[in-house]
């Protein structure tokens, strides 16, 4: 049975939103696993705390995107999240309300990528929606499917009947130019908003605790926590009620900030653009004219490569996929990246189909493997996926992935790509093997707190006090100034014993935790 935006988001009660938000929403899925606020969120629960709510800084790094171009996602700091996830959870019923009005005029469920229960996870979201939503695999190839993904229907069969063109658009950069004040402008309306900033309305409390993880300032969203998808959604789906009950009544499909509208003629494909582009300038968003298209049906009604690389049963041979058949159907993938402005989001989808067949030959699951790890030097977008898709899945013991780690590392650090470098530390962690000229002078000048990170913990589990006590120093240098403190705190805290950490009155809650022995890093991760 079909479920309403409404009846998904009621199916969360307010403690189930803190917690998921604050113990499983903090750290972005696309960080190696290594880090959790769980320990922080039980924290929060047993012992009284008076988080001072005020404006905090946030860690940075670069995430490579499906593109090969990097974006700037986020660790904001926990205490500013916590009060953000407090007092979501506090307004969660006024926030149903506002939802509810919005979407229940609605044929059917427009926003598909929002926060909901899902399995396998206590996260109350995910961020691998880089798969086309039309996919027929879509839900078994996500990280963490919906509870029940059936009950969201697929209204996009619906919408082709009478229609002959489909309009795809996005929004440019759209959570980094989402104006905070422009939330309580979707709830109360801009006039009303403007009028009043006092914290006595809820929605202004929202806007304000929003700011606050971002150093007070009111332009954009962190990308990374949990809670920016749950804020975008409040403009989005204000934008939604316009567009699905003016006038038009357009009939169409959101994933997170991209639109897939199914119309009758180009003219109307204009018009809906032209609408689109005058709704989200309300709230000061514009479209991305370089993602934006207007595609003749019944070609466009299936994304091209995905009706392509769907159906790997093509491949077979004698009923297995053997040596040729992995070759021809990675061949495919490459080709259709190459045609497709090199997306490797075609890479990943492969990677995530050959990951789930059970009848590679021992050719073929060497080919596979050799292949995907030399394509993850070239398009570092894919060095996320090799441990949970690759590495354990087709069974690649140690000695291969330090050949690799050692290969990629180098071309990571050459290219200044710490996420990756990141990666190869993680993997040499996990499988306990050590990486050749990795020293603590390259974590320093990266000054990427991630990176540091995993680095400390590389040199303690394989005891290489000379470079762990160089990152020691480099922590407690940094633990002088307030402002590098909450730009590396993950870094400062997790490495320095609490004498060593700051007694500025403004960074006072970080010694009570420590003396409580919160770590937001996994327990398991050096067993």
């Amino acid at each position: 049975m079909e479920k309403t935006y409404n009846d998904l988001m009621r199916e969360i009660s307010r403690d189930e939103l803190y917690r998921g938000l604050l113990a499983f929403g903090m750290f972005s899925e696309k960080l190696p696993p290594i880090f959790t606020s769980e320990g922080f969120f039980d924290y929060c629960q047993t012992k009284q705390h008076n988080f001072q709510d005020k404006p905090c800084q946030l860690i940075s790094y670069k995430n490579m995107r499906n593109t090969n171009v990097p974006r700037h996602l986020s660790i904001p700091n926990p205490f500013a999240y916590q009060l953000l996830c407090e007092c979501l959870s506090d307004n969660w019923s006024d926030m149903l309300d506002f939802f509810d009005k919005n979407t229940k005029k609605n044929r059917h469920k427009v926003s598909r990528i929002h926060i909901r229960k899902m399995l396998d996870t206590e996260a109350l979201f995910v961020m691998d929606y880089d798969i086309p939503s039309e996919t027929p695999l879509r839900n078994e190839l996500l990280d963490m499917t919906y509870k029940d993904w059936r009950t969201d229907g697929t209204p996009e069969t619906d919408m082709l009947l009478g229609k002959r063109w489909v309009v795809n658009a996005d929004i440019s950069n759209c959570f980094p130019s989402i104006y905070t004040h422009s939330i309580p402008w979707a709830i109360a309306g801009k006039d009303v908003a403007k009028d009043d900033r006092t914290d006595r309305f809820w929605y202004n409390k929202i806007d304000k605790r929003g700011r606050n993880i971002k150093d007070g300032e009111t332009n954009g969203l962190p990308i990374g926590p949990h809670t920016s998808n749950l804020l975008s959604e409040i403009i989005l789906v204000a934008v939604d009620n316009e567009l699905r009950n003016g006038k038009q009544k357009w009939d169409y499909v959101r994933n997170i900030d991209d639109y897939a509208c199914y119309v009758e003629s180009r003219e109307k494909a204009e018009l809906f653009l032209t609408e689109l582009n005058r709704q989200i300038g309300k709230y000061n968003l514009s479209l991305n004219h370089k993602k934006t298209e207007i595609l003749e049906l019944p070609t466009a009604a299936t994304t091209h490569w995905v009706r392509r690389m769907d159906y790997i049963s093509n491949f077979e041979r004698k009923g297995r996929l053997d040596y040729k058949s992995v070759r021809a159907y990675l061949d495919l993938a490459v080709e259709l990246m190459e045609k497709n402005s090199s997306n490797s989001s075609i890479l990943k989808y492969a990677v995530k189909v050959l990951s789930r067949q059970e009848g590679l030959t021992t050719n073929a699951n060497i080919y596979a493997v050799k292949t995907v790890m030399n394509l993850s030097v070239i398009y570092p977008y894919l060095v996320g996926l090799l441990d949970k898709y690759v590495f354990v899945p087709l069974g690649v013991n140690s000695f291969e992935i330090k050949k690799y780690c050692n290969v990629m590392l180098n071309s990571a650090l050459i290219s200044r790509n710490y996420e990756a470098a990141a990666y190869c530390v993680y993997f040499a962690l996990k499988y306990k093997f050590v990486l050749v000229a990795l020293n603590a002078d390259i974590g320093i000048d990266s000054g990427d707190c991630v990176f540091l990170v995993l680095l400390h913990l590389y040199f303690k589990a394989n005891k290489i006090k000379p470079e762990k006590k160089k990152l020691v120093k480099h922590a407690e240098d940094l633990a002088k100034s307030s402002v590098d403190f909450e730009q590396y705190w993950l870094f400062i805290y997790e490495i320095l014993p609490k004498k060593d950490l700051p007694s500025d009155a403004k960074l006072r809650e970080w010694k009570a935790i420590k003396e409580q022995d919160v770590s937001f890093i996994r327990k398991d991760i050096l067993s």
